[in-house]
């Protein structure tokens, strides 16, 4: 069966878009202390996460998202669309858009659905980027370091503060 070349474009577009949010998740999981319950991240250390194997390291968006969410201050409803977003994409693109089952969910919206959820992920990776730069800066404030950044990374920094300043009502300032 021949696919739009615009739909397998924005689809595999939006498929490393999902994977590049999960990966900087992740990573950013590598710099924090677990919770006793979430015994998959017990052992992750920056190396592990970039060195290790793939088989180890499996975690879903999702799983990261509940595990981190609210210690990164970013549990909001936009994040839990994404996620559920990510996994029609990965899980039931096909079945929804493209084959028309009675009694099942059929959409019209694919290629609309698609361009607005790559630039939710670039949304998303900008706030996690943000998050990065946040801890970069506390950190080195810790240590009576001083850091700077370019406008951009200021920009990622002040998005992720006004999505955390969303998450669960608590107000942050500086």
């Amino acid at each position: 069966m021949p696919y739009d070349d615009r739909l397998l474009k924005l689809l595999s577009l939006s498929l490393i878009a999902a994977q590049r949010v999960e990966f900087r998740l992740y990573g950013l999981a590598a710099h924090v202390q677990p919770d006793a319950a979430e015994k998959r991240f017990k052992d992750l250390t920056p190396e592990r996460f970039l060195r290790g194997d793939v088989a180890e390291l499996k975690a879903t968006l999702g799983q990261l998202t509940r595990a981190y969410g609210d210690k990164f201050f970013i549990s909001t409803e936009d994040l839990t669309s994404f996620v559920e977003s990510r996994n029609l994409i990965a899980h039931n693109y096909y079945r929804t858009f493209i084959l028309k089952i009675a009694g099942t969910e059929n959409r019209e919206d694919g290629i609309p659905f698609l361009e607005s959820f790559l630039l939710e992920a670039q949304r998303w990776d900008t706030i996690l980027a943000g998050l990065n730069n946040v801890m970069r800066e506390a950190a080195a404030k810790a240590q009576g370091k001083a850091i700077s950044f370019t406008p951009a990374e200021r920009e990622s920094m002040d998005a992720y503060i006004s999505n955390a300043a969303r998450h669960k009502g608590v107000e942050l300032s500086d």
